[in-house]
């Protein structure tokens, strides 16, 4: 099984700990990590937010599971 760890900077432990939980949780339920968009395994995969940061700071939800998708790098952008 593979460990994930997450260094976050200052303020952002939250979002880290959430992301751990997301990857972990996939990890034991799939048996594997994979891209939650087209289900490739082979690339890198990060955290990343459904309703932006940038677009809404303040959004109540920002760093909650449901706000957040694993994708790999081909939909980063």
């Amino acid at each position: 099984m593979k460990r994930y760890k997450t260094k976050a900077p200052r303020g952002k432990n939250n979002l880290a700990k959430t992301a751990l939980e997301m990857m972990r949780s996939q990890q034991s339920k799939h048996g594997y990590n994979f891209c939650e968009k087209c289900t490739r395994s082979d690339k890198g995969l990060s955290i990343h937010h459904i309703v932006y940061r940038s677009e809404r700071p303040k959004h109540p939800m920002l760093h909650e599971k449901i706000n957040l998708i694993i994708l790999c790098t081909f939909h980063e952008d």
